[in-house]
């Protein structure tokens, strides 16, 4: 077993689709938070995070003015986890589901058109993340350095109303991590 601290950048972005699909590119945000870890074989076992995430989105206009959603969010992942190989250096890899909970929004900039003012319908969200990278011990310490990628599975909005069909979160980023063991040895 070994319990740590994970922090790290990302980049997010809703996939809209429907009657007005946005032109959006992703928006920067970081997470970060606490993460347990238990290996039942020497390669196979589980992790937990508890984290603070920054997602949401931005559209540029035309007219160079700019329209941002920013989302603060509590995110509780559960994910399978992946050892192979031996030695110093090993690959990791991560697949599972993850639940968010919405803290606060903000919305920045013009606010002209009907949906940029819309409140979420669903403030919980839930999907799935997979994510690969290494994995390293200094001393007694377990370092992990990932890259992730996040696939919403509940909508923002609504999708019986005209506006979205969808309207489904993404997200790509990296994360470090440093575990301390205790209770005997983890892998």
């Amino acid at each position: 077993m070994a319990v740590g601290a994970t922090l790290g950048p990302h980049n997010s972005w809703p996939e809209f689709s429907g009657n007005y699909a946005l032109q959006d590119d992703p928006l920067p945000g970081l997470h970060g938070g606490v993460k347990f870890q238990y290996m039942s074989r020497p390669m196979l076992g589980f992790e937990t995070s508890v984290l603070y995430t920054q997602i949401g989105w931005k559209e540029a206009f035309q007219t160079g003015e700019v329209y941002k959603r920013k989302i603060d969010a509590l995110e509780w992942q559960l994910v399978t986890h992946f050892a192979m190989g031996k030695g110093w250096l090993r690959g990791i890899f991560d697949a599972g589901p993850y639940l968010r909970f919405f803290l606060n929004e903000k919305n920045l900039g013009p606010e002209s058109l009907p949906q940029y003012s819309m409140d979420f319908d669903n403030n919980v969200q839930y999907g799935l993340l997979a994510g690969a990278g290494l994995s390293t011990r200094l001393g007694k310490v377990i370092l992990q350095c990932t890259g992730h990628f996040h696939l919403g599975l509940t909508n923002f909005f609504d999708s019986d109303i005209d506006v979205f069909f969808t309207s489904a979160d993404r997200a790509v980023g990296a994360s470090a991590s440093i575990l301390i063991p205790f209770g005997g040895d983890v892998n």
